[in-house]
């Protein structure tokens, strides 16, 4: 499968405004106000579940490419954990 076309460099979690965070990368483009040189992925409102949600969305890329380098050699990966993983990497956008 080949990685979707998502924002490239690392993404963090930075803070906004006191009331909210934003998920950021490294990319020089001057699209946010609040961090310039970098672009922001998403806003996260200031609550637990949202802090929690802005962890995970932080982590989407490494998470692609682990899932994108495992590789299913001699059958040692149950089909259904197989599926899983290649259902959740066609629901982040990666192609054939």
């Amino acid at each position: 499968m080949k990685k979707p076309d998502i924002t490239k460099g690392e993404w963090r979690i930075g803070k906004y405004r006191p009331y909210n965070q934003v998920v950021v990368t490294q990319d020089r483009a001057r699209d946010n106000d609040a961090h310039p040189g970098h672009r922001k992925i998403c806003s996260i409102n200031n609550n637990e579940q949202q802090k929690a949600n802005a962890k995970a969305i932080s982590a989407v890329p490494e998470m692609i490419d682990v899932l994108l380098n495992i590789e299913k050699d001699n059958g040692s990966i149950p089909d259904e954990v197989w599926k899983t993983r290649n259902d959740a990497l066609k629901k982040a956008g990666c192609k054939k």
